[in-house]
């Protein structure tokens, strides 16, 4: 940390939960978090040595798909 290296810092994962969300939802990012937890998800990432952020490679987010002000 004090040469600005924060490539061992460790994780955290954050979740936020709307009205949305059905306990389908729920089921399966406790399925997820069980998975990272036992070191059985394998991403590939790579991680700024500085900021030690991650980006998952081969990934884009689509938020065009996602999001839209018109009519549902």
């Amino acid at each position: 940390m004090a040469r600005g290296d924060r490539r061992t810092v460790p994780g955290m994962v954050r979740i936020s939960f709307g009205m949305y969300n059905s306990t389908d939802d729920i089921d399966q990012l406790a399925i997820a978090l069980e998975q990272i937890a036992a070191g059985q998800f394998n991403g590939i990432y790579s991680q700024e040595r500085e900021s030690g952020d991650y980006s998952a490679l081969g990934w884009k987010s689509n938020t065009a798909s996602a999001f839209s002000l018109g009519a549902a």
